[in-house]
């Protein structure tokens, strides 16, 4: 299996009426258009949600260019149900936590009311170390399931960092064909990142955010 990777920000996968095609979108459309006439591919597959998709009243265009290609195409992020299946949690979620709160964010609030920005990041770093590794392995498997050889993958421009660890441990080829289509590299998420590198978060084995679901979230 061979994985061409491509990283977005998902509004420029999405197309929203009465917006239009923005300029990110147009980008977008280009790279793909282009890479599916260099290559041969068996399967379009992205880091997207039909569930989401009608949360933001957007369509995926990637969606419908494999119509107009006819390749097969598959969305693999897992959705609320799946979410909860395989204990992930988002930022919100950690943010949330008891072990978040009495460890991080009331000791950093007490010395600064105002470092609220500062939380948030360590609550994506979180995500990006530890919970990421999950969804990703998500991924996968889904992608694995089609028996595609030849797969052309979107997804957030920042799993573009941490994704192929995962394909390179499976023995999985990833091809970088395009990455920050719609991007905006201040954003919180990159900082978040090298906050959890430069703190070893990658390499901590065990940490309060991997553990059991709080009680009002299960079943």
């Amino acid at each position: 299996m061979i994985l061409y990777l491509v990283g977005v920000n998902h509004e420029a996968t999405r197309y929203k009426q009465p917006r239009g095609l923005t300029k990110e979108n147009l980008v977008f459309i280009d790279v793909i258009e282009s890479t599916i006439t260099e290559h041969s591919f068996d399967l379009l597959a992205e880091e997207e949600q039909p569930e989401c998709l009608i949360k933001y009243s957007a369509v995926s265009l990637f969606d419908a260019i494999h119509r107009a290609h006819g390749i097969p195409h598959e969305f693999v992020d897992p959705n609320q149900r799946e979410r909860e299946g395989i204990k992930y949690r988002n930022d919100r979620e950690i943010c949330g936590l008891e072990e978040f709160r009495t460890q991080v964010s009331h000791p950093l609030l007490e010395k600064d009311e105002n470092c609220g920005h500062e939380v948030e990041k360590i609550a994506h770093a979180h995500e990006i170390a530890h919970q990421f590794p999950i969804r990703e392995r998500f991924w996968l498997n889904e992608l694995r399931k089609t028996n595609a050889q030849n797969i052309l993958f979107v997804c957030g421009d920042i799993h573009l960092r941490t994704f192929p660890r995962l394909l390179e441990a499976e023995g999985i080829r990833p091809e970088f064909i395009k990455d920050g289509i719609g991007v905006d590299y201040t954003a919180i998420e990159y900082s978040a990142f090298d906050f959890a590198k430069s703190c070893n978060l990658f390499s901590q084995a065990d940490c309060f955010c991997k553990g059991k679901l709080p009680v009002d979230q299960m079943d």
